[in-house]
């Protein structure tokens, strides 16, 4: 009967090893960020930390998969942004206007999620809001 016990502790052991995951960061980019801007910023927080990072399609919604102590970083028109913005606040902004939330999730996840309006795009400007809602989020961390 020890013997057993000892086999199904060790059992258990392993299956607790296997299914706990290491922190990460997943990183979430609307179409509305220039894909220059999402080189540079992927690079730069690739460089920052020591977890591993991941890009998610604007159509994923990874906060709930994402293991205790990651970071999701959510900028532009994401299915994590619509989520989690009011954009009714947005409209009355202007041009270039901007929202950055940053929040802890229930599973213990760091958010940081940030949008904008365009800018003038004679200026190129495209992106505009939402790059500085992703400049005043990494600004943050």
């Amino acid at each position: 009967m020890r013997m057993r016990t000892v086999s199904l502790c060790c059992l258990f052991l392993c299956v607790v090893i296997v299914v706990a995951q290491e922190p990460k960061v997943v990183i979430q980019y609307g179409e509305n960020i220039q894909v220059a801007l999402q080189n540079r910023v992927t690079l730069l927080v690739s460089k920052a930390t020591s977890f591993p990072v991941s890009i998610a399609t604007p159509e994923e919604q990874p906060l709930a998969e994402l293991p205790t102590g990651s970071y999701l970083l959510s900028f532009g028109k994401t299915a994590t942004a619509s989520a989690v913005l009011d954009y009714d606040k947005l409209v009355g902004l202007g041009p270039e206007g901007f929202l950055a939330k940053t929040f802890i999730s229930q599973n213990d996840v760091r958010c940081l999620v940030g949008d904008g309006n365009p800018g003038d795009p004679s200026l190129g400007r495209s992106s505009g809001g939402a790059a500085y809602a992703m400049y005043r989020l990494l600004g943050m961390m």
